[in-house]
């Protein structure tokens, strides 16, 4: 993994100014095509430079993502990870790099379960490192009571924070506990983390910490709800 960092003397934001560096780490350069949809305006560089990019994007607000096409640097607001695999293709790059890495993900050698989910929104669409705004790219469980998603690292590992990325539409994610324990019968496990209260504000990234790193196998979130649904876009479960 390739990680690039740009400083700027000033953020081109109406309410930031100084110094300010953000560190890109290079993925896979092809998605599928709804990433159109969370495209900014396109700038021509003039010689490919992904220095000149990364700075384009350091100093466009919301920008998280850049992609070299030719001599076009391409500014994307979507939420790629490092452990997106580039298994989707009608968008072909020829290099792309994220803002969003948060240490080793253990999720993508995990396996997953969930208490209900629909044809289109199954548990393993939370950890495929991809979302732009459509409810395919995550996991939705059915409404019911206290719905579940739960992932099998398949042997105990020392997990330092999870990172959960919410839903575009402000749904389904409240009153969530996260336990991390070697049974699969979860909710004996250690709490994790929680977080209790309504659903937070649309694209919200929520990063869950505990005081020292947990070791685990079976990793849970759970809505502690009467009647609700479960829904996460994506999900990094991070080495300690």
């Amino acid at each position: 993994m390739l990680a690039l960092t740009v400083a700027a003397i000033m953020m081109l934001v109406p309410f930031a100014a100084g110094a300010n560096t953000k560190t890109y780490s290079k993925i896979a350069a092809t998605f599928p095509r709804d990433l159109e949809n969370c495209k900014t305006s396109p700038s021509t560089v003039g010689q490919l430079s992904s220095l000149k990019c990364a700075s384009l994007c350091l100093n466009t607000p919301g920008c998280n993502l850049f992609c070299l096409v030719g001599t076009e640097c391409v500014l994307y607001q979507g939420w790629v990870t490092t452990s997106y695999n580039g298994s989707y293709s009608d968008i072909v790059n020829l290099y792309c790099y994220t803002a969003y890495h948060y240490g080793f993900d253990l999720a993508p050698a995990a396996t997953f379960t969930a208490v209900s989910y629909y044809s289109f929104t199954p548990p393993e669409n939370a950890v495929q490192g991809f979302y732009c705004d459509d409810i395919k790219y995550c996991f939705n469980s059915f409404v019911q009571t206290n719905p579940w998603w739960m992932a099998d690292l398949l042997s105990p590992k020392g997990v330092s924070k999870i990172v959960v990325k919410t839903r575009k539409d402000l749904r389904d994610f409240s009153n969530v506990e996260i336990r991390l324990g070697n049974t699969s019968s979860f909710t004996s496990n250690p709490l994790f983390a929680s977080y209790m209260g309504l659903t937070p504000t649309p694209l919200e990234i929520l990063v869950f910490a505990p005081s020292s790193p947990m070791t685990g196998r079976y990793l849970s979130l759970q809505s502690i709800t009467s009647s609700g649904a479960l829904n996460v876009c994506n999900i990094q479960i991070i080495a300690a």
